[in-house]
């Protein structure tokens, strides 16, 4: 197929509380939904199994992703919230709405879900490890020619 752009995911990161100034993210590796046919469409990819599922037409062509991992460092044994952004639709069309997986090793497994705050303990590290992964929804036809990067913002 001629008609094939991928997707580049960044994130933007906010300072929101002063008390928090001294946490850090770090990303260490960026999702990646792999090539996508630029046309309507739904594409989905599980967190946990980086497997990507096609909701809406056929605009994933690849069987599995890679999932966004960051590493949050904080305060050992305290109590952090984050929240993952949706990206929302805008000029181009493209919306995506991160959902996924945050640990630590006081904390095994917790699900998120887009624009609602997740608190977790840090634990003895003070390492919080956020997994991503999420849907991306097309509404418009997007030029094969360009390359799209989508942001979304992690608040701490």
């Amino acid at each position: 197929m001629n008609f094939i752009l991928k997707f580049t995911l960044m994130m933007c990161i906010f300072f929101p509380s002063f008390s928090l100034l001294s946490a850090q993210l770090i990303q260490q590796s960026a999702i990646n939904f792999g090539d996508i046919v630029p046309t309507t469409g739904r594409c989905e990819m599980d967190v946990e199994s980086e497997v990507l599922i096609n909701r809406m037409n056929e605009i994933c062509l690849s069987s599995k992703g890679q999932a966004g991992f960051f590493k949050l460092y904080t305060d050992a044994n305290t109590l952090t919230t984050f929240t993952v952004k949706t990206r929302l639709f805008e000029a181009d069309g493209v919306q995506f709405r991160p959902f996924g997986i945050a640990k630590s090793n006081a904390v095994s497994r917790m699900m998120f879900i887009p624009d609602t705050p997740l608190s977790i303990d840090s634990g003895s590290s003070g390492t919080i490890e956020i997994y991503i992964g999420g849907v991306i929804d097309i509404t418009d036809s997007v030029s094969p020619n360009n390359r799209i990067q989508i942001s979304y913002d992690i608040e701490y």
